[in-house]
């Protein structure tokens, strides 16, 4: 098995994390992961997909509301909105004082 911080192809990573290589894609368009080309691949590292998977911003029906929940995450916000980690720590804090 993979480790935690291993890449793998777009495609064994979706296939792993039960999600479609569209989303992937998506989360790579709005900077939430980086796609690398290593030769004819492409490949992500797996540890960073799981964590997407499980935030905020993975949970939900379809793209639209994932996309809808970045939105409302980097709206009137100081967080850098190329840092993973700050949009997740940003996702808990509205979550927490949503609860």
């Amino acid at each position: 098995m993979v480790g935690e911080d291993g890449s793998v192809t777009i495609e064994a990573a979706a296939e792993l994390m039960g999600i479609d290589v569209r989303v992937i894609r998506e989360w790579s368009a709005i900077g939430s992961l980086q796609i690398e080309r290593r030769g004819d691949e492409e490949v992500v590292h797996l540890g960073q997909v799981r964590t997407l998977v499980r935030s905020p911003l993975g949970s939900g029906e379809g793209a639209e509301p994932r996309r809808g929940a970045l939105r409302l995450l980097l709206r009137d916000t100081r967080t850098d909105a190329k840092s993973i980690a700050g949009l997740q720590e940003l996702a808990r804090e509205r979550s927490a004082a949503g609860s």
